[in-house]
């Protein structure tokens, strides 16, 4: 399969010509502009791996998936669809609205109980946000038609900063199943009738591959803020964990729109959201203590004093730590 193949299967490239309705020309341009910053530091990075080449496409679809494909000549592709910078954005603004109201809010139930996943339905207003529809236009028509009235304006200028860290970290997380050849490992050990393949099952490897992807996306995200700080980077960076932090349990509840319960992800490539919440805690904390200690004391608490843009925390700088 050719990249322009894949492209087309995953909905066509995105252009001014094909918006949505539900995304604005300036969101489009904004977007674009990120990927094209975030490609230049994909390819000096796989440069410097000596990994495939890796192309980046915004296409049409109005999925939250990314997905990345080796394709002809052996190169790599990563399709982003326009639906995960749409649903994202309605999203945080959907959550914004609740900020700083956390005693007002309760779990339905814990996810250490054994709930079948045919017992969760999405609510029908939500099913545009949450779901899937078959119907790929009417699902850009239910998605222009979803109304989510905007936060005051001081949580309003934090939405393109829930985008940015939504994108980027879902970026490099495809980016390294190339350059770290998941791929490859997982075709070795299909077709290898070794000790390793009697002690190893398809579905652990999988889970361990996208443990690795998210552990490394994590580390590229803080690194990259706290590099473009520079002699601000105590004042600025509780206000960057905080929304690294809050974005990422956003991002990771849009996948989560069924299978609530902790044992229905046994067997699934990624762990329970709340899990992959944890573990990316655990992932900044562990870079922190070998490369910033010093920060360790303001990890964890609420932005205080100025307010990071961390759309704008994008430092070349940054691919130092992937080169280690």
């Amino acid at each position: 399969m050719t990249a322009e193949e894949f492209i087309a299967l995953a909905g066509g490239e995105l252009d001014r010509s094909s918006l949505p309705a539900s995304m604005p020309l300036d969101q489009f341009e904004l977007v674009q502009s990120w990927l094209s910053y975030i490609q230049e530091l994909v390819d000096a990075f796989c440069k410097g791996a000596k990994c495939a080449p890796i192309r980046l496409a915004l296409t049409h679809l109005p999925s939250i998936v990314c997905r990345v494909r080796v394709v002809q000549g052996g190169s790599a592709v990563i399709v982003i669809p326009a639906g995960l910078i749409v649903r994202t954005t309605l999203f945080a603004r959907l959550l914004l609205r609740y900020f700083d109201q956390e005693a007002n809010m309760r779990f339905a139930n814990s996810i250490l109980d054994d709930v079948p996943e045919s017992d969760w339905l999405v609510a029908p207003a939500l099913i545009p946000l949450l779901s899937e529809l078959p119907d790929e236009s009417r699902h850009w028509v239910e998605l222009a038609r979803f109304q989510v009235n905007k936060p005051n304006e001081s949580m309003e200028g934090v939405v393109p900063d829930i985008l940015w860290v939504a994108t980027a970290y879902l970026v490099w997380h495809e980016v390294m199943h190339v350059a770290r050849r998941h791929f490859a490992f997982v075709e070795t050990m299909r077709t290898n009738s070794g000790k390793a393949a009697q002690y190893l099952n398809e579905d652990t490897v999988r889970r361990g591959l996208e443990v690795e992807a998210d552990a490394i996306a994590a580390e590229m995200l803080v690194f990259t803020a706290l590099e473009k700080f520079g002699s601000t980077v105590e004042e600025l960076a509780q206000s960057a964990f905080f929304w690294i932090g809050y974005t990422l349990p956003l991002l990771f509840g849009l996948y989560d729109t069924r299978r609530k319960a902790l044992n229905l992800y046994a067997a699934r490539n990624y762990p329970h959201p709340i899990v992959r919440r944890r573990l990316a805690v655990d992932f900044v904390t562990t870079f922190l203590s070998n490369d910033r200690p010093e920060l360790l004391k303001i990890l964890g608490g609420k932005p205080g004093g100025r307010m990071v843009r961390l759309r704008q925390c994008t430092a070349p700088a940054g691919l130092r730590v992937l080169h280690r």
